[in-house]
């Protein structure tokens, strides 16, 4: 989707999209973490059918400041993440307000006339005349804003290094690769019953 500059002015423009919009959807899934050589079928067509279930609410609010165009929303939805422990898919929910600044003026997005960025952010003061603060500033080289690019930017902003089902998630058997989420495993009772495990235990040093 194309938000055109034109379209933003010093009044509140204000947008309601839904995952009835194709190109959120898409977007959406762009920050979904998939490993098809190790999916079975099965899995693949349950995550087909919950990502087309999956519900997605952006609220964006933009108006045009001077030569800044300024971007507030809000995104809700949930991405299909795989644990870091036991390697099994789970839903991540994502509930997030953002802000996001554009302009087309080279100087205040902090860009010299070779083209090569010399600042990342201009300086802005606060109404109560508080110490001023640094706010990344994109350049535009188009007239209209590419709202899936920032839709996965923001998303993918928020995605844990290293994501857990849960907090309390114990992983997978080192030996067998048992989710022991879903119950114990035998390695430990085998172990114990092997007749050559107590050799283990002994010294032939001497």
């Amino acid at each position: 989707m194309k938000l055109y500059l034109r379209e933003i002015t010093e009044s509140d423009l204000e947008l309601s999209l839904d995952s009835s919009e194709k190109w959120l959807n898409n977007a959406v899934s762009q920050a979904d973490e998939s490993d098809d050589t190790e999916i079975s079928p099965t899995i693949l067509a349950k995550l087909a059918k919950s990502k087309k279930a999956r519900a997605i609410q952006l609220k964006l609010r933009a108006h045009k400041l001077d030569q800044i165009y300024i971007l507030n929303g809000r995104i809700q939805t949930s991405v299909h993440l795989i644990c870091s422990r036991c390697a099994t898919y789970f839903d991540f929910p994502l509930d997030h307000k953002f802000s996001s600044l554009y302009s087309k003026d080279r100087v205040m997005a902090g860009i010299s006339e070779s083209g090569d960025s010399t600042r990342n952010y201009a300086r802005h003061s606060h109404d109560d005349d508080s110490e001023s603060q640094d706010i990344d500033i994109t350049y535009l080289t188009d007239d209209f804003i590419n709202m899936a690019d920032l839709v996965v930017e923001q998303i993918q902003l928020q995605l844990p290094f290293r994501p857990l089902c849960s907090d309390t998630c114990q992983g997978v058997c080192v030996t067998c690769g048992t989710n022991l989420n879903l119950g114990r495993c035998a390695c430990k009772k085998i172990g114990a019953n092997n007749p050559f495990a107590q050799l283990a235990s002994k010294n032939f040093s001497k």
